[in-house]
């Protein structure tokens, strides 16, 4: 299960206020792969907000959330929400080169997560709610009650096509 802290990305907060005004993430959603995603601070001026996984001790290796939000405007009646996850996975060093110099890490690639929300501002609390639990159906493969027994398979054809490559057809 996901927790979720306060992000404050347009709070007119700087420097090290702005760094303090971004909670911690946590993410345990199997327990093989928890996760903690420490904020990194708020880039300016452009307001996105950045979270690393810092267990690894290699920043080349660190797993990356950013997230801003872009409030409406007078030509776009819009909340524009962009969310972006990058998980790196390193070459396999094999031991020192022929020198004895064993070389840095360097990425093999990357698994990247790009989420864009377009809320219309005159869209309801209801409507948003809605809106939100379709989202989380599509993301997951069940949906679990308060006492952590499955209730439902959403049938989310996401879930497959990521983790096994199965297509739609």
């Amino acid at each position: 299960m996901a927790q979720i802290g306060a992000i404050l990305v347009h709070s007119g907060l700087v420097g090290d206020q702005a760094v303090q005004a971004v909670s911690a993430l946590t993410n345990s959603a199997t327990v093989s792969t928890d996760g903690n995603l420490a904020p990194a601070g708020i880039l300016l001026p452009t307001g996105v907000a950045r979270w690393f996984d810092r267990r690894s001790g290699i920043a080349e290796a660190y797993p990356t959330l950013t997230f801003s939000q872009r409030p409406p405007s007078r030509t776009s009646r819009v909340f524009r929400t962009q969310v972006k996850f990058v998980y790196p996975v390193l070459e396999s060093n094999l031991g020192p080169a022929a020198s004895g110099v064993v070389p840095g890490p360097t990425r093999a690639y990357e698994l990247t997560a790009n989420l864009e929300f377009i809320v219309p501002d005159r869209s309801t609390a209801a409507d948003r709610q809605v809106f939100w639990s379709y989202i989380i159906g599509l993301l997951v493969k069940k949906l679990y009650a308060n006492d952590l027994a499955p209730t439902s398979d959403t049938g989310s054809p996401i879930v497959d096509a990521v983790l096994n490559f199965e297509s739609v057809y």
